[in-house]
């Protein structure tokens, strides 16, 4: 009887937990694949994504194995939002390296135009989408589910490891978990860890108070958070902010452990070996000796006034400096941010000096940063942005580029002060415009912070090392 009731709480919970939501649609996906072409110099071709061929060749199991079967779960496809190529993605490289057999199970509901049933990339036989038609309304998204499951069942993992405690990884967690305690799958009961990774606050205080959702909706989000994130052996959190919160919710299961974002050393290469882009340099000619400033952004981590105030104090001191916006928001805050940022720059008669480039391939991302004087990272001081791991910076750090940004949750980690970055208190917007202005103004200052920043993320933050405490998770009891 509790089985049945659980079960049927979980079929409501995966109809109205954003699955009934118009969310990224076929006619989304279209829109995405042609604002890439306009922006990329050359379209997205998925046979010759650098992520991808990184992949090496997997092991081949002998029968004394174990412990070395590894299901990963990703919340949602590959391309409406970057978990897949900024944590999962890495991850299952690293393993990979490290002998373990890997298979990731990508829930294809977001983008699936050009993705077979099941398709290996340079066959690794790494990669199973499962697809969804498209012309289904989404109550039948529990089917995709239950055969998201079964492929997991099929493939007699050692650990099952789901990406956040939303969506269809939360509900393949919670899922398999309950199967596994009442002893209703013999494979599931073979199972030795189900792990949970997490790296933002999903319920309330974080993406439940920022979505513009009904309420039921938004407690619904936050109830799969908690019910997932005690449903499991071990708790994997992407910040000290996230690892508090999650201890609070187990009640006493003390297995939660940090680990950061990071980025794959192998794919940011130096910056004197960077080409600008020709659209980017076209527009670049149009000012006379600009000196452009980096926002890169999704729009929900900061306020549209603030870089307004920002940027107006800089143009004083540099007349001819520019605001690169590199990104764009899927999220309908983010694009209000996005609007209401333009809006204000006209009002202020300042809207020339921003360019926005929008969403840039990642295989591009480092030819933009390139380009900058220095990278702004004002971030909004909110529950979210304290208890995320800012990987976008360690990005723009990679890429060797100055850095100004508030001291906001992990940024005071990440950055050491006027080592690899210069930090200012929140929302003193008169401090952060005067630090802009003298990194623009000294070369020296720029030049060290720079690759004090580029030294930093290669020698801390490289999924080469953070791998070491995620595997280090499956063999803790």
């Amino acid at each position: 009887m509790l089985l049945a009731v659980f079960l049927i709480f979980i079929i409501i919970l995966v109809i109205f937990n954003e699955l009934i939501i118009p969310s990224f649609s076929y006619r989304d996906a279209r829109r995405l694949v042609r604002h890439q072409h306009e922006i990329a110099e050359h379209p997205e071709d998925e046979s010759k994504d650098p992520l991808i061929e990184l992949f090496p060749e997997p092991k081949q199991l002998g029968d004394k194995e174990e412990g070395k079967r590894i299901a990963l779960i990703a919340p949602y496809g590959m391309h409406k939002r970057m978990a897949m190529r900024q944590r999962i993605m890495p991850i299952a490289i690293s393993l990979l390296e490290r002998g373990y057999f890997i298979n990731i199970f990508i829930p294809c509901w977001d983008y699936a135009l050009s993705y077979s049933e099941e398709q290996l990339h340079r066959d690794t036989g790494v990669l199973i989408f499962i697809r969804k038609r498209h012309w289904l309304p989404k109550v039948f998204d529990p089917i995709l589910i239950w055969r998201l499951i079964r492929k997991v069942i099929a493939f007699q993992p050692d650990i099952i490891y789901c990406f956040k405690p939303i969506r269809y990884s939360g509900i393949v967690s919670i899922v398999t978990y309950f199967l596994r305690k009442f002893h209703l799958n013999r494979t599931l009961c073979k199972v030795k860890k189900i792990i949970i990774d997490e790296d933002e606050w999903e319920g309330f205080g974080g993406w439940a108070d920022r979505i513009q959702n009904p309420y039921i909706l938004r407690y619904l989000r936050d109830l799969q958070e908690r019910i997932a994130l005690r449903s499991c052996d071990s708790v994997i959190v992407g910040s000290e902010e996230l690892k508090t919160r999650a201890l609070a919710i187990r009640k006493g299961k003390n297995n939660v452990v940090v680990v950061p974002n990071g980025i794959m050393v192998e794919l940011w290469p130096k910056r004197s070996s960077i080409i600008i882009p020709n659209k980017l340099s076209k527009r670049l000619s149009q000012f006379l000796h600009p000196e452009p400033l980096l926002l890169y952004t999704r729009f929900v981590e900061i306020k549209a006034e603030e870089i307004i105030k920002i940027l107006s104090k800089v143009l004083i001191s540099i007349p001819n400096a520019i605001l690169l916006i590199v990104g764009t928001s899927f999220e309908p805050e983010g694009r209000y941010q996005r609007l209401k940022l333009m809006s204000l720059a006209k009002r202020e008669n300042i809207e020339e000096r921003i360019i926005q480039a929008g969403w840039i391939p990642f295989r591009d991302l480092h030819k933009y940063f390139s380009v900058a004087k220095v990278a702004i990272c004002p971030y909004e001081n909110t529950k979210l942005n304290r208890s995320r791991f800012p990987v976008k910076l360690i990005e723009i750090m990679a890429a060797g580029v100055a850095v100004v940004a508030y001291k906001v949750g992990e940024f005071n980690q990440v950055i050491i002060n006027n080592s690899c970055g210069l930090l200012v208190p929140p929302g003193n917007d008169e401090k952060f415009a005067q630090e802009v202005v003298k990194i623009i103004k000294s070369k020296e200052l720029r030049e060290r912070l720079g690759n004090a920043a580029n030294d930093r993320v290669h020698t801390e933050y490289g999924w080469n090392k953070l791998i070491i405490n995620v595997e280090d998770t499956f063999k803790r009891e």
